[in-house]
């Protein structure tokens, strides 16, 4: 299984590159762009997106601004025609981090600090509130859970219409496809 994970940091950025990452892009790209205010979110979608194109058109041999970015019904992306290429991205707040597979993926990306933890019962089923419940300030345990609930629904394609009590990231069948680690102050969850 071929896979590409890219980590971009808002502070490793440089608007150098911006114009170039820019004329990427397609149309509806751009003026998703444009609409954002904050001048950091928006260069970071930008390099997300241009990053996405230029590692895609590469294994596809394309020019990057031949792709044809689409999204389901749920709002997963996708390039069409699908060509046996599939990708996942995700933001968190100041990074993001993207994936190529020659599979579907979903990924997902938070950045760890420190807070209040709440459970309610709809954010997992039983046996996942009683493991975070059991080390209510283990920052990386919560984090682990959120971000592999946000990758399988990504994967899925399904988003938020299924509900995060059906499934459980630490059984099967979640369980074995789902790999995390820290990387940085990041928490980062694939499921394949």
């Amino acid at each position: 299984m071929e896979q590409d994970i890219i980590l971009i940091k808002q502070n490793e950025l440089s608007t150098a590159e911006d114009t170039h990452m820019y004329d990427l892009l397609s149309e509806k790209e751009r003026e998703s762009l444009d609409k954002i205010r904050d001048t950091s979110r928006r260069q970071l979608k930008l390099h997300t997106h241009a990053r996405l194109r230029q590692k895609a058109a590469r294994r596809l041999n394309i020019r990057p601004e031949e792709l044809v970015w689409q999204t389901e019904e749920h709002g997963k992306p996708f390039f069409s025609p699908q060509n046996g290429l599939y990708f996942s991205l995700s933001y968190t707040k100041d990074a993001s981090v993207l994936i190529l597979s020659d599979h579907p993926v979903g990924i997902d990306i938070e950045k760890i600090r420190s807070h209040r933890m709440r459970f309610s019962k709809n954010l997992g089923t039983p046996h996942e509130l009683s493991l975070l419940r059991a080390a209510p300030d283990d920052l990386l345990l919560f984090y682990t859970f959120w971000t592999r609930k946000e990758a399988w629904l990504k994967l899925t394609g399904s988003g938020l219409t299924v509900p995060l009590t059906t499934f459980d990231v630490w059984e099967e069948p979640a369980a074995s496809r789902l790999f995390t680690w820290q990387q940085d102050d990041y928490c980062i969850s694939v499921c394949m």
